[in-house]
This record gives C-alpha cells, sequence and structure tokens, in this order.
C-alpha cells in the first residue's frame, strides 16, 4: 500500500482526489453562526408558548360588573329614564324599561320594575361577543337544558340565566351567548 502524502492531496495529484461526492451543498458556516441561530429560535419559541399560556390561563373579566346600580334589589332611580325608555303595564304592575346600547357588546339591556325596585335585567349580546365558557368560567358550572338549538343554562344559587344558540343541537362551551338575566 501505498503512502500519498498531504501535499500531493493538496495539489490534486492523488488518485483518491474527488473520488468522494460532497455531501452537503449548504455553504458551510462557523459554529459560532449556527449557535447564535439555535438559540434565538430557541429563545422565540420560549416567548411564544410563553405569551400564549398566559393568555389561555387569564380569567375573564365580568363584563355585567359595570351596571352595578341597575341590578336586582337595587332601587329604580329616575334619573336613569334618561337612559332607559319605560312603560308601565296595568296587568302585571310592573314596569318595564329597555336601553338600547350604543355599546360594542350589549345590543339592548331591559329591566323590570315592580314598585320601586328592580326586579329583573336582561343583557342582550351582540352576535358572537361573548361565549358560554366566559361566563362559566365566572359563575361554575350551571344546569343546562337543550331545547331544539337553544341551549338554556341557569345558575340556580346565583339567579342567572342565559341562553345560547346551537347550530346543531349539541351542547358546546363555544356557543355563542344569545342573552343572559338576572333575577
Amino acid at each position: 500500500m501505498r503512502f500519498t502524502s498531504v501535499a500531493t492531496i493538496i495539489r490534486g495529484e492523488s488518485k483518491f482526489h474527488g473520488w468522494y461526492p460532497r455531501t452537503s451543498f449548504a455553504p458551510r458556516l462557523p459554529v459560532r453562526f449556527g449557535i447564535m441561530i439555535l438559540a434565538i429560535s430557541l429563545c422565540f419559541f420560549a416567548l411564544t408558548i410563553s405569551i400564549s399560556l398566559s393568555k389561555s390561563s387569564e380569567m375573564p373579566t365580568d363584563v355585567f360588573a359595570a351596571y352595578p346600580d341597575i341590578f336586582p334589589g337595587q332601587y329604580w332611580a329616575r334619573a336613569m329614564e334618561s337612559v332607559f325608555r319605560c312603560n308601565f303595564e296595568f296587568r302585571s304592575g310592573s314596569t318595564y324599561c329597555f336601553s338600547r346600547q350604543q355599546d360594542d357588546l350589549f345590543a339592548n339591556i331591559s329591566l323590570t320594575i315592580r314598585g320601586s325596585k328592580i326586579t329583573k335585567i336582561t343583557f342582550t349580546l351582540r352576535q358572537n361577543m361573548l361565549k358560554l365558557g366566559d361566563i362559566v368560567a365566572l359563575w361554575d358550572k350551571p344546569g343546562i337544558q337543550i331545547a331544539g338549538y337553544l341551549a338554556y343554562l341557569d345558575w340556580r344559587n346565583q339567579k342567572i340565566k342565559a341562553i345560547a344558540y346551537t347550530d346543531d343541537g349539541r351542547f358546546d362551551y363555544f356557543l355563542p351567548v344569545i342573552s343572559v338575566v338576572f333575577y
């Protein structure tokens, strides 16, 4: 066996020179550059995961808490008549008031007043603004009843009811809420 010197290989005189095909067509990068790219990719991945976890673990805010003065049990203030339009019904002895909200979330807020106390408030939501899962996270697990294409949820201990529309008659926590009633 004959020994081939390094100088012979460098000059290209060896019979083995060029025998092995090149295994990669990618340009050779310094090792430090590859480590830097890997570190940046890992940081970006970790940041993406932490943002998605923080968004999914946030408790939804109680959008109804912005209206503490008009919940059942509160006294009706005549000053609220500028916001609500009211009609007295002789048969039931109740006053029914409604407000066409210029709000992004609610399409309508209606009140039932008996004597001088509010007995019921109904929030009618705009389409697809609130999901059932959002209110279940606020108030715990409700009683659920499906009737046709409507899902009725009831939190009896808290005196809250909600109605949601189902496309196929099946319950899902991603269903859009139609209305929420506090009584």
